[in-house]
């Protein structure tokens, strides 16, 4: 019964995470939106930033800058949204199950996504300091979702050859 409990926490930890990255989407397209509307790139932007010396510099690069603070939190909630997807699967007395291993195999995916964007705007934002002395720190740590990325990978092999030898028990019985 503790067990469900902790899954249970788990389940609704991993929304507070996935809706809390797509509220920090919004509010950057908020931020965006209304220094837009007035016109104004040189006003304050979400985190502090003050991105006009960019739009001073190139709009393109501004354009840009934008989108991938917008990505990154988007592919953040996403990778959240995949493990919400997972906890359905997780069933504690049969653990070698096919769906609880196709869900861990969907996770893959989103975490290779947000390695790339993360990777992507690390570098860009490094080129854009480098233009426009404007830094922009995004909250992104590549090693860390290697690790992740490499851990889930590992895991699902196990999973994976767990069912294969159920299976072969199973036939030979």
């Amino acid at each position: 019964m503790k067990k469900e409990h902790i899954l249970t926490f788990l389940k609704v930890a991993a929304y507070i995470a996935m809706i809390g990255y797509f509220i920090e989407a919004g509010s950057v397209v908020f931020s965006f939106c209304l220094n837009w509307y007035h016109s104004n790139a040189e006003g304050e932007f979400m985190y502090h930033l003050n991105l006009g010396e960019i739009y001073a510099y190139n709009k393109k690069m501004y354009y840009s800058a934008v989108s991938l603070l917008v990505a990154l939190p988007v592919a953040q909630a996403l990778l959240w949204w995949s493990v919400i997807e997972l906890f359905p699967q997780i069933n504690l007395e049969k653990p070698f199950d096919e769906g609880l291993i196709a869900a861990m195999n969907k996770m893959i995916q989103p975490l290779i996504g947000y390695g790339i964007i993360g990777f992507i705007s690390r570098h860009y934002f490094e080129f854009v300091e480098k233009r426009t002395g404007q830094l922009i720190d995004p909250d992104f740590d590549l090693g860390l979702y290697l690790f992740i990325l490499g851990v889930i990978v590992i895991v699902t092999e196990i999973l994976k050859k767990g069912l294969e030898l159920k299976n072969e028990n199973e036939l030979t019985i």
